[in-house]
């Protein structure tokens, strides 16, 4: 793997932590939801092939309405090997995660974040194209910042004539044959640009290396601007990461259309007892050593 090197603007840097929607009662909730019905028991136990629909057979208002009752009940009882199971062969290649890791990752977040999942009420529905649903839900439950009342995007789509849920809405994903490095500091590496039905993301795992040099975690309040050849947009962000803490698959989404993404720039990052900071990291490939 090639090295690529990152120069910090101003000073300090630490890590993060994306707790998916389970952190704040005013985050959504993102686990990766989805499943192959006709493969996996659906909550309650029973066997269902309602998600083998053909693609060309247009999927009424009740097959979603059932098929978003299965997830949210998924969800609410923690049956995570439907969950997993039934989600899009894009994301499950995506997270880079088997059932078993995935499954212990969903079990972590719920018990750190005492998440229960209450009730649910799809709000709308939109058609992307033939292949793709757009679900918009609105999720109540509580965690340990109190209740919580959610707005979450989740995408219903058609891979081989099986629907299946992708909380996403990938369309491509571009993996990077480099990762960033600054040392003491932070490490991104199996970066990748995925484009989504909403525009530009990005995905990397995170580690903090901060852990012999401050012994202080490090967090952002602030913002992140994406940009590419032509367009940029600035999104908000919140994280934490502990000193030593790896974050695995850390997401962010843009609505940034067009080419592929330049660079990246984080703002009001705070690197342990420090002024906040700036950085930028070059995704171009041109800057590798």
């Amino acid at each position: 793997m090639k090295r690529k090197s990152l120069y910090l603007m101003y000073f300090l840097l630490a890590s993060v932590l994306l707790v998916t929607a389970c952190s704040s009662g005013e985050q959504q909730s993102s686990e990766a939801n989805a499943a192959d019905v006709s493969e996996s028991k659906e909550p309650g136990g029973n066997q269902s092939k309602e998600n083998e629909k053909p693609q060309n057979e247009e999927l009424t208002n009740e097959d979603i309405e059932k098929a978003f009752e299965h997830y949210f009940n998924a969800n609410k009882e923690g049956n995570w090997d439907w969950v997993y199971t039934s989600s899009s062969e894009k994301l499950r290649n995506l997270l880079g995660q088997t059932k078993e890791e995935f499954i212990k990752q969903q079990e972590e977040i719920i018990f750190i974040n005492n998440v229960t999942f209450n009730d649910y009420l799809i709000k709308n529905v939109e058609n992307i194209d033939s292949s793709i649903k757009k679900v918009v839900l609105i999720v109540k439950g509580d965690n340990n910042n109190g209740p919580f009342t959610n707005e979450s995007i989740i995408y219903y789509v058609n891979e081989d004539n099986k629907w299946k849920f992708d909380t996403i809405g990938i369309l491509e994903v571009k993996p990077y044959d480099f990762y960033v490095e600054n040392e003491g500091y932070y490490k991104f590496e199996n970066m990748k640009q995925v484009k989504t039905v909403k525009g530009m993301a990005f995905m990397a795992d995170i580690t903090n290396l901060s852990a012999d040099r401050f012994q202080v975690g490090w967090s952002m309040n602030g913002s992140a601007t994406f940009k590419s050849a032509d367009s940029e947009k600035e999104v908000p962000l919140a994280f934490r990461i502990e000193p030593g803490q790896v974050s695995k698959n850390y997401i962010i989404q843009s609505d940034l259309e067009g080419g592929d993404l330049q660079s990246i720039t984080f703002h009001d990052v705070f690197f342990g007892l420090g002024s906040p900071t700036e950085f930028s990291i070059d995704l171009t490939g041109e800057n590798v050593e």
